[in-house]
């Protein structure tokens, strides 16, 4: 599993969960 980064923006982890969900599909 990955460790978020201290500074991820909040939009950057949308973007980020969008991504991940995309690969599960």
């Amino acid at each position: 599993a990955m460790t978020p980064h201290p500074s991820l923006a909040p939009e950057d982890a949308k973007e980020m969960v969008k991504y991940i969900l995309s690969l599960k599909k």
